[in-house]
């Protein structure tokens, strides 16, 4: 089960118990996303490697992909947190963490960070 399951799971339960104590709010109409089966924090998740991978296969704009990784990491974060989801926060930063480390050490093999970008499309 991965992290997004437990999250969606703890989000429900949240929702059947507020729906039990009436306080449930009307359904919301639906909004456009990216991709509509994954949640906002999945995609930026993901978005995250692939800017982490973008930033050493293009040297010239490294440090633009670094620094939106780095926004993008703490709205991450932020969205967790304010749901109340602080382990989950700090189990992302150290899977971001141990990524980036992985990504750093493949920096001169562009081949091993191509496969390495395109398992994150799939």
């Amino acid at each position: 089960m991965s992290v997004f399951d437990i999250m969606a799971e703890a989000k429900i339960r949240q929702w059947e118990l507020e729906k039990k104590e009436r306080k449930a709010s009307p359904p919301k109409k639906a909004t456009l996303r990216i991709d509509p089966t994954a949640s906002l924090e999945k995609q930026l998740y993901i978005d995250i490697r692939k800017l982490i991978i973008q930033s050493y296969l293009d040297n010239s704009h490294q440090e633009e992909h670094q620094n939106m990784a780095a926004k993008l990491e703490v709205q991450l974060s932020a969205r967790l947190e304010k749901s109340g989801y602080m382990r989950l926060s700090k189990l992302f930063s150290d899977e971001l963490r141990t990524f980036k480390a992985k990504a750093f050490s493949l920096r001169h093999d562009t081949q091993q960070l191509k496969t390495l970008f395109n398992s994150l499309e799939t």
